[in-house]
């Protein structure tokens, strides 16, 4: 012979894939909670976006070092800004 095994698995030695992909697809119970809403100061926002305009860093990266969701920080590049006036004199 030539040495081929034959399988003796039986239906109840496969593994559930459906219980197996429902259960993957749910978090854990611990990490259910949500992050507390944090407040920035205008400076801090100022800075944060000074590094995506004037630094060229992409939104993503500088959330990341700041440890900001980018949706917060790309909403605070894109908003509207007062422009800084300067008085020339006559």
């Amino acid at each position: 012979m030539c040495g081929s095994a034959r399988s003796t698995a039986t239906w109840s030695d496969l593994v559930d894939t459906f219980r197996k992909a429902d259960t993957m697809s749910r978090m854990p119970e611990s990490s259910k909670g949500r992050r507390p809403r944090r407040q920035f100061d205008e400076e801090f926002r100022n800075q944060a976006v000074r590094l995506v305009l004037d630094d060229h860093k992409t939104v993503g990266a500088v959330a990341r070092d700041l440890d900001l969701t980018p949706s917060a920080l790309r909403l605070w590049v894109t908003r509207p800004r007062p422009i800084a006036r300067t008085v020339v004199p006559a």
